[in-house]
């Protein structure tokens, strides 16, 4: 029986390739690279799902993407973890978002609970 490292279940993300996935996915998505920045992104989601800028950022991934009801998931999940670590600029900017998704959709009147929260 080896002593690796590997062999360990909760063994914790490395830092460094965490800070590595989240700076290469906002370069692809300032690029407009969405689906690459996606990838990265859920990458840094899979090892630390405490990230909760990473749920607005893969949010607008696909948002940009036009995959509105995976973007209303993330910005949902984002303005959920935000609440528990007090980010009062990810609460906001989550809803609005999310608003725009279900202008998107057409669905009007949860656009506009959406943006009332953003702009609360």
């Amino acid at each position: 029986m080896t002593n690796s490292s590997q062999d360990t279940p909760t063994q914790r993300p490395n830092p460094l390739l965490i800070l590595i996935g989240i700076n290469t996915g906002i370069k692809l998505q300032n690029a407009g690279k969405f689906k690459k920045a996606l990838r990265c992104f859920i990458y840094v989601l899979e090892a630390d799902s405490n990230q909760v800028n990473i749920w607005y950022r893969i949010g607008n991934c696909w948002q940009n993407l036009g995959y509105f009801e995976d973007a209303i998931a993330s910005y949902n999940a984002c303005y959920q973890r935000s609440l528990l670590q007090q980010n009062i600029w990810l609460q906001a900017t989550s809803q609005f978002c999310l608003g725009q998704c279900y202008v998107s959709l057409k669905l009007q009147e949860n656009a506009i609970a959406a943006y009332n929260l953003a702009y609360k």
